[in-house]
């Protein structure tokens, strides 16, 4: 069996934020009867010793990934204990945590906490204050950004490792060089950018929810906030032509890292782009386990950790069909496309348009995903030789800068 890798989610959905856009905030709702949002002891030494078990042998390391919700909400003392019960399990292989966070509860205990065991942290900031505040509100409706900021320097006082988790939405898609220009600004050097999509049911499904998934058979539109055709694309290329020519070497964002990397043949470092999915599972602070972050939904349930291991569930005949789905349900327009190898056909959650053969299998991104390689795939071809030759990023920005000047003056 490969790597499998787990979110998990210790207090399940409920969140200290009421962000606007929040896709998992209405998942309380799947657990009607529970009062408790908040993983137990014997949950959690059930999933830490789970997750080791069900790594490769050869495994160098084992990885934790918390989310949420928003997993400091669970307090200090639960990952101390986390930190203990890996050590007891991992048999002296080195663990690596990493922690999804809105910043609202970080302190300096939290920092220290984060530095002392090697946590990399990855704190949500949608931009400046407009940018981030239209959507990311607290119960009062008031925005968080200066919160954010203040865990922001927080991380740096303490010289623990970070990246900005930016959602792109209506909100900020449409001023890339501003929003990137103010992330430089903060000192923030890894960023990763999710485009925001949701799709809205007309009624709430049986289960009380009402954002889809692709394969939801009612009337849905796409949310308000929802990043539009092409607005993703146009943001993409904005940004890339200005980092080639300021800050590569300086800024490393994900999207162009995992471009680079599938261009030269490498595996993709992201589900969205990889050949299949399936071995990203999620943990539910009960022990519940589904079958993708963006599938947590009753008929996506795999089963429970107190009753079935992680391993049999990820090896599950229905997580198998889960994973192989993406690449055996292409949209006709995949199996002719140039970037077939780059995208392969995206995430399955984006899968709704109507495809030529009449099947609701097609991304909504692509006509994106095209403008996008389109536009980039002859600068990676640069920048990958310049890695090769091992040329300074000093020297490959001096060489998109004559570049692209003349481009311009052509």
């Amino acid at each position: 069996m490969g790597h499998v890798h787990i979110m998990t989610k210790p207090t399940g959905s409920v969140c200290n934020l009421d962000c606007d856009y929040c896709f998992y905030l209405e998942k309380e709702k799947l657990y009607p009867d529970n009062k408790q949002f908040k993983m137990n002891q014997k949950v959690l030494e059930n999933y830490i010793r789970q997750n080791i078990e069900a790594q490769p042998n050869d495994a160098e390391f084992y990885n934790f990934a918390w989310q949420g919700g928003e997993p400091t909400m669970m307090g200090v003392k639960f990952y101390q204990q986390a930190i203990e019960l890996q050590k007891q399990y991992a048999q002296g292989k080195p663990c690596h945590n990493t922690f999804q966070t809105n910043g609202i509860l970080l302190n300096d205990d939290w920092c220290r906490f984060f530095k002392q065991n090697n946590f990399l942290v990855g704190i949500s900031i949608d931009g400046n204050e407009s940018h981030h505040d239209v959507y990311r509100k607290n119960r009062a409706s008031r925005g968080s950004h200066q919160q954010v900021l203040n865990a922001i320097k927080l991380l740096q006082t303490h010289k623990v490792n970070f990246n900005a988790l930016v959602v792109l939405h209506k909100g900020n898609i449409e001023q890339p060089l501003e929003l990137y220009q103010y992330l430089r600004s903060l000192g923030i050097q890894h960023i990763q950018f999710t485009p925001l999509l949701e799709r809205i049911a007309q009624e709430q499904t049986k289960d009380g929810l009402t954002l889809v998934h692709p394969d939801y058979l009612g009337t849905a539109n796409v949310s308000p906030w929802s990043v539009r055709p092409l607005q993703y694309a146009h943001f993409l290329n904005s940004l890339f032509d200005y980092w080639c020519q300021n800050d590569i070497g300086k800024v490393f964002i994900n999207s162009f890292e995992t471009t680079l990397g599938l261009a030269i043949g490498e595996p993709s470092n992201s589900c969205v782009f990889a050949p299949t999915c399936g071995n990203a599972i999620v943990l539910e602070h009960n022990g519940d386990v589904y079958s993708c972050d963006h599938f947590v939904y009753p008929e996506h349930l795999l089963g429970n950790i107190e009753t079935q291991t992680i391993t049999s569930m990820a090896n599950s005949a229905e997580q198998q069909r889960f994973g192989a789905d993406k690449r055996d349900n292409l949209a006709k327009e995949c199996l002719d496309c140039r970037y077939i190898s780059l995208c392969n056909g995206g995430c399955p959650k984006h899968r709704f348009e109507i495809s030529k053969n009449g099947m609701s299998n097609k991304n909504y991104f692509c006509g994106d995903y095209q403008s996008y390689y389109q536009h980039v795939l002859p600068h990676m071809r640069d920048i990958y030789n310049a890695l090769v030759k091992g040329e300074t990023p000093e020297r490959l920005i001096q060489h998109f800068r004559q570049k692209f000047a003349a481009r311009s003056s052509s």
